[in-house]
C-alpha cells in the first residue's frame, strides 16, 4: 500500500473519531425537568457600604431561580438583576437614632441618601432594614472602624523584570507600604492602585485599570504590616492609592469575592459572603486615606 494511502486512511480514522466524539458529547447532553430541579423562591439581594462623610447607596435586586432563563424572558440583555425600584429602605444608627428613609434614584438606580440627610460616625453601629411586599424583609447591620488606617511609608517605584535578548527591557510599576496596626483589636485592611493612560488617535481614549490586596492583622496584632502590588508596564500618566480600613464584612465579602472569580475552575466554587438576614447580599463600611 502507497504512503499516501495510509496517511488517507489515518486521517479518515481521525475525523471519525472526531465525529463520534462530537456525536457522544452531544447525545449525553439533556437539559433537566423543570420539576425535579430544586425549589428555590427568589429573595431580596442587597448591596451597601457606607463611610463618614459619603453618600449612602443601596443598591437592591432579587435572585433569580435555577430554572429561570432570564435571557429568554426579559429584553434587558445588558442587566440581568434589574433594582427593585418599589423597595421600602431605611438605616439607622442602632445606639442614637430612629430610623431614616433612603429614597429610590431613578437615574442611578440606587436608593440614595446625602451626608447631609444622615451622618455615618467612626466606631458607631448601623442597621439597614428592606421591605418589599412579594420578598419580604432583609436586615443587616455593620460597625465602622473606629481609626483611619495608620500608614507609616508608602513608595511608588519601577522594577526591572523582562529583559529580550538583551535588548529590549520592561519594567513594573511597584506600589510599597507599611501599615501599623492597631492593637488590642481586629483589624481589616483593603489597598486599592488605581491607574490610568489616555492616548488620542482620532479621538481621545482612556484606559484604566487596579490591582488590589487585601490584609488582615491575624497573628499581626498592633504590628507592622508591609505590603506590595506590581503592576504591569510603568508609563501610566496617572494612578490614585487608597488604603481602607474595613469592618469584618466588607473584608470577608471581598476575600471571597475573590476567590470566587479567580479560584480554581476545577475545585468546588467559593460560595460568597453575605451578612443579610432574609436575603443575600452585604452591608459593610470602611475609612478611607487616599493619596
Amino acid at each position: 500500500m502507497k504512503k499516501f494511502e495510509i496517511k488517507r486512511i489515518k486521517s479518515l480514522a481521525v475525523m471519525f473519531a472526531g465525529f463520534t466524539t462530537i456525536f457522544y458529547t452531544y447525545s449525553c447532553i439533556e437539559d433537566v425537568p423543570d420539576d425535579i430541579l430544586p425549589k428555590a423562591e427568589p429573595k431580596l439581594v442587597v448591596e451597601s457600604f457606607i463611610s463618614p462623610n459619603d453618600t449612602i447607596r443601596v443598591r437592591v435586586c432579587q435572585s433569580l431561580p435555577i430554572n429561570y432563563n432570564y435571557y429568554l424572558t426579559s429584553d434587558d440583555h445588558y442587566n440581568e438583576f434589574p433594582p427593585l425600584r418599589d423597595a421600602s429602605v431605611s438605616i439607622r444608627n442602632t445606639h442614637t437614632g430612629n430610623p431614616i428613609s433612603i429614597p429610590y434614584d431613578s437615574l442611578s438606580g440606587f436608593y440614595v441618601l446625602y451626608p447631609s440627610q444622615f451622618s455615618v460616625e467612626k466606631g458607631q453601629e448601623y442597621e439597614l432594614k428592606v421591605n418589599h411586599t412579594e420578598l419580604g424583609e432583609a436586615l443587616a447591620r455593620t460597625r465602622v472602624p473606629s481609626s483611619t488606617p495608620d500608614l507609616l511609608s508608602v513608595k511608588i517605584d519601577t522594577a526591572e523584570v523582562h529583559t529580550y535578548e538583551g535588548v529590549e527591557t520592561d519594567y513594573d510599576l511597584v506600589i510599597s507600604g507599611i501599615i501599623k496596626d492597631t492593637g488590642g483589636e481586629k483589624n481589616f485592611y483593603r489597598i486599592i492602585f488605581t491607574f490610568y493612560y489616555c492616548y488620542e488617535y482620532d479621538y481621545v481614549y482612556c484606559y484604566t485599570d487596579m490591582v488590589e490586596k487585601l490584609i488582615s492583622d491575624t497573628g499581626s496584632d498592633g504590628q507592622e504590616l508591609p505590603f506590595t502590588l506590581y503592576i504591569y508596564g510603568y508609563s501610566w500618566q496617572y494612578y490614585k492609592v487608597k488604603i481602607l480600613s474595613t469592618d469584618i464584612n466588607y473584608y470577608h465579602f471581598h476575600r471571597t469575592l475573590e476567590n470566587w472569580s479567580e479560584g480554581n475552575p476545577f475545585v468546588e466554587p467559593t460560595p460568597v459572603y453575605s451578612n443579610i438576614e432574609g436575603g443575600l447580599g452585604i452591608f459593610g463600611s470602611y475609612l478611607e486615606v487616599a493619596f
